[in-house]
């Protein structure tokens, strides 16, 4: 495939910064587009809150594409973004990619495959999938406790790099909801195929403004990964500057 003369990829293609480490070894922190796009809200919290550093960006020919001004810095100093960026931390040794963008109807298991290849060859030691459920299909149970909820990859048990979700109190999903999951089928398909421990964090919302759940699924995932010690209540977390405008433009009460 070419676009204005250049050959495009067939297969995901890592396009390194200057100032990417070597990732073999990290844990691999990947958000879902699934119900209230709290995965992908999260990360956003992540990057912003922690500094992360932005290291390359992924090219995909089965995601939507997607181009903007500078998502990460409330000064719009120009820096592009794109549909699918890389940011790391160094002291933790985290990747985190952001998927800005929905995957094509009809092409998930197609991304997933590369998206696993890269994951190979990258040599990532485990992957932390921020995902999210719908809410109206909870039980009496799940009502009256916490929306977040995890699920384990048969390989994840005894992850080293990967807190257990329960150590801070988050529920393993209930086998009656395991269905469920297939409202986001990048999971379903990373928990069956993925060649790396594999921990699933999830959070029950409904369609809306979905930033508290992004900001609470964010904190987990921060305890999850070394980023925050469980014992102390110190974290405030502060809104990306991209949030501003996720209901529009706001206008001046002068004109009604």
């Amino acid at each position: 495939r070419r676009v204005h003369g250049v050959q495009l990829p067939r297969i995901m293609h890592f396009f390194a910064a200057a100032n990417c480490p070597a990732l073999a070894g990290w844990s691999l922190v990947l958000p879902s587009v699934a119900v209230g796009n709290v995965g992908q809200l999260a990360v956003d919290a992540l990057i912003h809150n922690f500094k992360l550093t932005k290291i390359g960006t992924l090219f995909s020919v089965h995601v939507m594409a997607a181009v903007g001004n500078d998502a990460n810095h409330a000064d719009l100093r120009g820096e592009l973004t794109t549909n699918l960026e890389v940011y790391s931390n160094l002291n933790h040794h985290i990747c985190v990619v952001q998927l800005r963008a929905p995957i094509i109807p009809g092409h998930t298991r197609l991304f997933c495959d590369e998206l696993i290849q890269w994951i190979t060859d990258t040599q990532f030691s485990s992957i932390l999938l921020l995902s999210s459920l719908d809410a109206q299909f909870r039980d009496d149970s799940q009502i009256n406790s916490s929306p977040l909820r995890y699920i384990l990859a048969q390989c994840a048990n005894g992850c080293a790099s990967i807190k257990p979700p329960n150590s801070i109190g988050i529920r393993e999903l209930e086998h009656s909801s395991d269905d469920l999951m297939g409202i986001a089928t990048l999971p379903r398909f990373l928990i069956d195929s993925s060649p790396i421990p594999l921990v699933v964090l999830t959070c029950f919302c409904v369609e809306g403004d979905n930033t508290n759940d992004g900001m609470m699924t964010a904190a987990a995932a921060s305890f999850l990964l070394g980023f925050a010690d469980t014992s102390s209540q110190s974290i405030q977390f502060t809104r990306p500057p991209s949030w501003r405008y996720l209901e529009g433009i706001l206008h001046s009460r002068d004109l009604f």
